[in-house]
């Protein structure tokens, strides 16, 4: 089979039964994963049903009948938009009248009924154990059965360990199936339901509150499918289980069922304050993941002015917080641990004491006494998984609830626009009394909060409408204040999922003055834009969100203010390129909303709004001649409009070079494809886990601790195996001709003794795991908090703030519960197998023959299993985070994809991100599933062997020691079946050690104090700044963005940067704090080299105002305001600033003009401006502020 038809069909539907029936049919794939890494072309297409837009369309239509049928659709609970209460108060009522686990069960009612009949045949036939196992012990101890009878036995077992393993492991198979699609069509739903939600709704459901549905309360499923079903199934086994012990001990089983309520009572405490101390500790977790957002976020900032240690601090706090819960925690679930294990020890010993004084006629016999220790074995599981089972379930109901309750919310009207054709008229207002005709330019001016976003928002259809009637006519595009940006290339977030058509593609980056910039980037326009536009500048991202409305080419552009972030000389360009009479949106309509007056004249309608009225309407001419609101705007402007009498002189300045023709850029993106990727392929380790990574957990646990681990549960084996050949002996003395020599008091006194010893070491290693948990977090949560925060500035633009996240979440989580628990039941597990197999050869020493090649096929099978199965988990666990992150992009710019109507695009964008991840998770479910069955039928092989051996050693063997042996045999398919699954998940889940590992040694800056070079108190004193040969790159790969920079700044003295975008203006800044580090040259600061000085001793003693896109954003008076401040407070400072606006930096002492990382210019602006041919001069005239000169 070739990878084509691989990929085309799942080999499931087309298996014989037998490979139905053990999962033979992904051994193909787990064998690849043995020999080689997987990937996606290894792995199959999903199935139809299996798909995620199949799934959700279902759960879509189910959930909208239920709807429907409830008679709540829109308009009951949106009647009235006014009475808020009664709307409220209605929508409680929708909630209250339908279940979206009604919806859920009907859907998927079959294979839940399915899973449940093969629960209950298991658990039926699971109780025959004890029964047989007590006609094996009776035909070993009367010597007139024949061998057919104990073969009849057998073969009655062994069909019965058939069968069970079938029922479960397909019992399990079905109900994940379910949790899968489930989860599948309640991501589809969310995500569907987040693209229509009102305003009002948005409000009510935060971002992180959308994520957590998506995330957490969806996943909640997956963990119901393993043991939900304990639920009922456990009650009614321990019922029948209480019964059949009443038919061998009597009323001894009330004592025991009274001691196992009793205890589990108790147990249930150490349950409750370990959940509670768990909510606590998400509490501070919650609150340290939020702040290290945020220094994630503005990891820039705090470099800028050497907070590290301050930030490390305040998030070592709330971490130290963090863990004295998690060891209160930790140390309550190891109580519920070991009252657990003494649970099961002290029912047997109350059952058995009880049943010996209960009447001196009951003797203790092998048949009496390892029946009921079997069939409280029996009860013994389902008695733990109960409570988890129980508050797995709750934990379902409530996430069930909140997604209920999301999907509850109002969706945004669409009845409120209409989209009538209207020649001429694109948007109309009615009983606002104004419209306007198509092909026209709109302003809409006003200060901060006058209502301007908020009428763009009434268009877009994201405000209520009280009153009144709104139509559109013709299509939209939309440039936001704030530019939406994807972590994809420059093209594909212009083009955005439209056609690509080359040759107005060229015309759009050439009038949103893009040309330069892709001329700048590596890869030109394929280079990838990281996440939220990391390495863009403000203008940069700002004229790709504009050349993406523009390349839309729809009827109508709704623009926010989109030139207040880019350099004025651009933003002139733009308007006449794009927005103007002559640009190529002149046949469109056009409404701009803005601060700035510099465009006004060119518009053909100004509306004039304060406090979300319009209060003046009409073109530039006509509000000048009202005197009124507008003409007093006008004059308290500190820009005089020039831009008017520009000739075109000026314009052919700006006409930009072609677009290279396709097979150039092809070539060009060929010889740089490697270094057009921003955001760095998160790495997944390949192969099998690597010693170091084991040695590295341990080493951050303590040798010393994890021997001590060990030993105890050595010795807590030790006591376990010696207290039942004790009761083995017991039994047997009991049926001698000449009695027990020993007192029955005594018997039972030893035995508890035993039981209680086996105890007390568990609670040992239950502590001191304890300690391995506090040590390894504190540790590696502690290293990889200070290599990160001391990583370089190219560590945060390259990897995203999820992932790192997710590093000090998930992969913590991890490191304090799911290895440890992974661990400590996988020692178990090897302990508790070499015990049952030291007992079973002692009883039975034929045994060995076959457990010696058995021993070797459980090696390779789990070496086998595991090899893929970790494979398989890192695939699903990296294709499931591009899921999230795709949400996460969704949710910040929903008003652009709503504009854009790319709602089925992005949907159907998730969909395969979906399918995808479960096409890895699918196989990783599986192939857990064909693990389990080998490891049944390897244990059955086990079982059956040890009572054929038992039978063929009738008359040389005691029934006490067959009972014990045949005992201990029956647990050998679930430990086998346990301890893979325990070295599967220790295997997968150290990979969270990999990564946290990977994130302590990323690349570092330099040392943050320099006791060998560092400045005195009162450095820099005069603030002399002298750069001699400078030249710095952003990485060694790339072309110098300063080259040979020599220039001497003056004490006090007041410097301007100019410079066109590209130039090196934020780069010499990033000199000065050494976020760039040079390779040529150095920078004197006061006569010292800051190269060899500290960080924090260069960072803390300089300050910075950094580039922010809402101080870009402001009017020219509050620009005015901010920069009389700034003149007025740093009088005494040396001062560079670098400015979007040319008029800022007019009055400093001198101005450097920078272009492609030299400086071409610096002088006075007086000096510069008389130099007509000088760049300076050309930028100031296009931006018309000559004439002001």
């Amino acid at each position: 089979m070739n990878i084509t038809e691989l990929k085309k069909t799942y080999p499931e539907s087309n298996s014989s039964l037998l490979s139905w029936l053990t999962f033979s049919w992904i051994s193909k794939l787990i064998y690849i994963g043995y020999k080689k890494n997987i990937n996606e072309s290894h792995v199959w297409e999903l199935d139809d049903e299996n798909k995620s837009e199949i799934l959700g369309e279902e759960m879509q239509r189910n959930w909208s009948f239920l709807i429907q049928k409830s008679k709540m659709n829109k308009k009951f609970f949106l009647k009235n938009r006014k009475k808020v209460e009664k709307c409220e108060e209605k929508n409680k009522k929708i909630e209250r009248n339908i279940s979206l686990g009604f919806c859920l069960f009907g859907i998927h009612a079959k294979k839940i009924i399915l899973a449940s009949t093969l629960v209950l045949t298991h658990d039926i036939f699971d109780l025959t154990g004890p029964l047989i196992l007590d006609g094996l012990i009776k035909f070993i101890s009367n010597n007139e059965y024949s061998n057919t009878v104990g073969y009849f036995l057998v073969l009655l077992l062994f069909i019965r360990l058939v069968v069970m393993s079938m029922c479960l492991q397909h019992s399990y198979n079905y109900a994940f199936l379910a949790a899968v699609q489930t989860r599948s069509a309640l991501m589809h739903l969310i995500y569907k339901k987040n693209l229509r939600l009102s305003t009002e709704s948005k409000r009510k459901a935060t971002t992180g509150e959308i994520l957590n549905l998506m995330q957490v309360n969806t996943q909640i499923f997956i963990e119901l499918s393993q043991y939900g079903h304990q639920v009922w199934s456990a009650p009614l086994k321990i019922a029948l289980s209480s019964i059949l012990l009443w038919v061998y001990i009597g009323p001894a089983v009330l004592a025991g069922i009274a001691t196992m309520i009793v205890l589990v009572l108790f147990n249930s405490v150490f349950m409750t304050k370990y959940t509670k101390a768990e909510s606590e500790k998400l509490k501070f977790k919650d609150i340290k993941m939020k702040i290290l957002n945020e220094v994630l976020n503005g990891i820039k900032v705090i470099k800028f002015y050497g907070w590290e240690i301050s930030f490390e601090n305040m998030i070592n706090k709330l971490r130290n917080s963090e863990l004295n819960v998690l060891k209160k925690g930790s140390i309550f679930y190891s109580c519920f641990n070991f009252t657990f294990g003494l649970t099961s020890f002290m029912i047997t010993f109350i059952s058995l004491l009880t049943f010996i004084y209960i009447d001196d006629k009951n003797v203790l016999t092998p048949a009496i006494a390892y029946v009921t220790l079997s069939l409280f074995n029996t009860i013994r599981i389902p008695m733990f998984l109960f409570g988890p089972a129980i508050s797995n379930l709750i934990q379902t109901i409530i996430s069930l609830k909140r997604i209920q309750s999301f999907l509850l919310l109002e969706e945004v009207e669409p009845h409120q626009i209409s989209y009538t054709k209207n020649n001429q008229h694109a948007v109309i207002f009615e009983n606002a009394s104004f419209s306007w005709e198509k092909s026209s330019t709109i302003s809409v001016l006003k200060g901060v909060g006058a209502g301007k976003s908020s009428f763009l928002s009434a268009i877009l259809g994201e405000m209520y409408k009280l009153e009144g009637k709104l139509n559109i006519d013709g299509s939209i595009s939309y440039v936001p204040q704030q530019a939406w940006i994807q972590n994809a290339s420059v093209r594909e977030n212009i083009v955005f999922g439209n056609k690509f058509d080359y040759k107005y593609y060229n015309c759009v980056i050439q009038a949103c003055s893009l040309q330069t910039d892709l001329d700048i980037l590596v890869a030109g326009d394929k280079t990838e834009i990281g996440e939220k536009g990391i390495n863009l500048s403000g203008g940069q991202k700002q004229r790709i969100s504009l050349a993406r409305a523009v390349y839309n080419n729809s009827d109508i552009f709704l623009f926010d203010d989109p030139l207040s972030a880019v350099d004025a000389h651009v933003g002139k360009h733009i308007f006449e390129n794009v927005m103007g009479t002559n640009g190529l949106l002149k046949n469109k309509t056009r409404i701009l909303v803005t601060n700035s007056i510099n465009f006004l004249p060119q518009t053909d309608l100004i509306f004039m709004f304060e406090n979300g009225k319009i209060v003046e309407s009409g073109n530039y001419n006509e509000l000048i001649s009202l005197n009124g609101c507008f003409t007093r705007f006008v004059n308290n402007n500190s820009f005089v409009n020039n831009t008017e009498k520009e000739n075109d002189e000026n314009k052919s300045e700006f006409v930009q070079k072609p677009v290279k023709e396709e097979s150039e850029i092809k070539q060009n993106f060929d010889e740089n494809v490697k270094n057009s990727k921003i955001i760095e392929q998160e790495k997944i380790e390949s192969g099998n886990l690597k010693a170091r990574t084991i040695y590295e957990y341990f080493k951050a646990s303590s040798f010393l601790i994890t021997f001590l681990f060990l030993f105890g549960y050595l010795m807590m084996n030790v006591f376990y195996a010696w207290s039942s050949f004790w009761l083995s002996e017991w039994t047997n003395a009991n049926i001698e001709p000449s009695g027990d020599k020993f007192d029955k008091g005594f018997r039972i006194l030893v035995y508890g003794l035993l039981g209680f010893s086996q105890n007390i070491f568990s609670l040992f290693s239950e502590l001191i795991s304890v300690i391995m948990i506090m040590n390894s977090s504190r540790n590696l949560h502690k290293n990889m908090l200070e290599s990160v925060m001391h990583s370089t500035m190219h560590f945060f633009e390259s990897t995203p703030i999820g992932r790192i996240l997710n590093r000090f979440s998930k992969d913590i989580i991890n490191l304090e519960f799911i290895i440890p628990v992974a661990f400590r039941d996988l020692v178990y597990c090897i302990f508790e197998l070499i015990t049952i197999a030291f007992v079973i050869t002692f009883s039975t020493p034929l045994f060995l023959a076959v457990l010696i090649p058995i021993f070797f096929i459980y090696i390779f099978i789990q070496r086998f299993y595991v090899a893929s199965s970790s494979k398989l988990k890192r695939l699903d666990a990296t294709t499931r985070s591009p899921i999230y992150s795709h949400f996460g992009e969704t949710l910040n710019g929903l008003s652009t994809i709503n504009a854009y109507n790319a709602q089925s695009r992005f949907t159907n964008l998730l969909e395969k991100k979906i399918n995808e991840n479960n096409s890895f998770f699918y196989p990783s479910m599986v192939s857990t599933r064909w693990c389990a069955v080998q490891m049944e039928i390897i244990g059955n092989i086990l079982i059956t062997s040890a009572c054929i051996f038992g039978v063929m050693a009738k008359g040389s063997i005691s029934p006490g020691i067959i009972g014990l042996s045949i005992s201990f045999a029956l647990n050998i398919s679930s430990m086998m079946r346990y301890g893979v699954k325990c070295a599967s998940d220790l295997e997968s889940n150290l990979t969270s050690v990999e990564r946290i590992k990977e994130y302590c040694e990323t690349p570092q800056e330099a040392d943050w104090k320099n006791k060998n070079y560092q400045p005195d108190d009162k450095w820099p004193e005069n603030g002399e700044i002298n750069f001699v040969n400078y030249s710095v790159k952003y990485r060694q790969d790339l072309d110098y963005a300063l080259k040979n920079i020599n220039c001497h700044i003056k004490s006090s003295e007041k410097i301007g940067i100019v410079g066109r975008t590209g130039a090196g203006k934020s780069s010499l800044s990033l000199a000065l704090f050494r976020l760039l580090e040079s390779n040529d040259g150095e920078i004197l600061i006061d006569g010292m080299n800051i190269k060899r000085m500290g960080l924090h001793d260069l960072r803390q003693k300089l300050t910075i105002i950094p580039q922010d896109p809402a101080t870009a954003a402001i009017d020219h008076n509050t620009d005015d305001l901010v920069q009389d401040t700034i003149r007025t407070a740093f009088s005494h400072c040396t001062m560079i600033t670098i400015a979007h606006r040319l008029n800022t930096i007019l009055d400093s002492d001198r101005i450097m003009v920078l272009d492609k990382g030299k400086i071409v210019e610096f002088d006075t602006s007086h000096n510069l401006l008389s130099k007509k041919s000088g760049l300076f001069y050309s930028m100031a005239k296009t931006a018309g502020i000559v004439n002001e000169f």
